[in-house]
């Protein structure tokens, strides 16, 4: 080293590669194969079989997806099926509800009806036809409705060529007697009957129709009631 040169200014140099020593391998060398060999048949199925393997691959998603698919169907029906029924239940609920406000309703008004009915002429069946020839057809009869007033005023007619005439009552005659026939003496004495009159049919007045309708619904009314204290 140059004495001029003060000491300390420049350091050790760097040492040469190959002066280094040599690094150990990392692996050491062992048993050493001799030979490799390769399977021919599935070599070649390797190399050829891209086109199956990627149609296999298709076949395995669609499959994937038609599950995932019916999955989802599934959870979709089991949830309308839910939905069906909590309106089904919210229906029902609404139904007796309202049967039950009926059902007050139709308490509170059999008081107001029963008085009506009371005071509305009671119906004592059809009559006969003699009754009816027996009883004056002229009459007068009133109605009254919610709003309205009527008087009703029936007399019997008759329908001749002179016109329309009012009918006059037949008087009542006494039923004919059986008398026994005879065409020959030796024979037996024989009965003669009197033929039967066909009764002629006859509509219901609305009156009397109203009142049979406000009778069975008075009637309906108390049945339910007495079913639903005998429950």
């Amino acid at each position: 080293m140059n004495p001029s040169i003060e000491p300390g200014i420049f350091r050790n140099p760097r040492l040469k590669k190959f002066l280094l020593p040599l690094p150990s391998k990392r692996f050491k060398s062992g048993n050493k194969l001799e030979e490799i060999s390769f399977d021919s048949n599935l070599r070649e199925e390797y190399l050829t079989g891209f086109h199956k393997r990627k149609v296999a691959r298709i076949k395995n998603a669609q499959a994937e997806a038609e599950k995932k698919s019916r999955e989802e169907r599934r959870n979709l029906r089991k949830k309308l099926r839910e939905e069906r029924k909590h309106d089904l239940e919210a229906h029902i609920e609404a139904v007796n509800a309202a049967l039950k406000r009926l059902d007050n309703t139709s308490e509170e008004n059999d008081e107001d009806t029963e008085a009506e009915v009371k005071d509305t002429e009671k119906f004592e069946g059809f009559c006969d036809e003699n009754q009816l020839l027996s009883s004056p057809m002229d009459y007068g009869e009133e109605f009254i409705d919610e709003e309205k007033y009527t008087t009703v005023t029936v007399e019997a007619i008759d329908v001749s060529k002179n016109g329309l005439l009012k009918k006059t009552v037949p008087e009542k005659r006494d039923a004919p007697k059986i008398q026994p026939v005879a065409s020959d003496p030796n024979e037996k004495l024989k009965t003669k009957w009197p033929k039967k009159s066909k009764k002629k049919f006859r509509y219901e007045t609305k009156a009397v129709r109203k009142l049979q309708n406000r009778k069975e619904k008075l009637d309906k009314r108390k049945f339910a009631a007495a079913r639903k204290r005998s429950k």
